[in-house]
């Protein structure tokens, strides 16, 4: 039996609604930098001093900052912070672009580093790989990420 909710239909009208919510009426903007690893060179373990970033894209995010912090090592003072940003799927799809931990994202003239990226937002709860292919729709990309200076970057 099929379900009165959550269509393929349905998920399209609330992507459009989403879509016009973040990127019009809210409009945070921010600018994701993903590495180029063609140009970075890396030692043995994979690490390298100086990376090499491909040009920003711009997006509008919902953005929830944490509250900043700060902790005192053998090099000093350091002020810490984590922010949430949560992105359309429809955006970055359109863009073409894929979200990965290491990219850097720009924001209130500040530099943070994606930790981790979580892409298990579904409409009505239901995932169309494994359940129901006509209904639910991955709608969200959240990444989670932490504060970084610039030279560090």
């Amino acid at each position: 039996m099929r379900g009165l909710f959550f269509s393929n239909r349905d998920s399209k009208i609330i992507t459009q609604f989403a879509h016009e919510l973040v990127n019009k009426v809210m409009a945070i903007p921010c600018i994701v930098y993903k590495q180029d690893l063609a140009v970075t060179k890396g030692n043995i373990y994979g690490e390298s001093i100086q990376k090499a970033y491909r040009a920003g894209v711009d997006f509008f995010a919902i953005i929830d900052r944490q509250a900043q912090g700060n902790n005192t090592d053998e090099f000093g003072y350091n002020a810490v912070q984590d922010v949430v940003f949560q992105f359309l799927r429809y955006d970055l799809e359109r863009a073409d672009f894929l979200l990965e931990p290491g990219d850097i994202v720009k924001y209130d003239n500040r530099f943070f580093e994606v930790t981790h990226v979580y892409e298990n937002r579904y409409w009505g709860g239901i995932n169309p790989d494994t359940m129901d292919a006509d209904r639910g729709r991955s709608i969200g990309v959240i990444a989670n990420t932490r504060w970084v200076r610039e030279v560090s970057i």
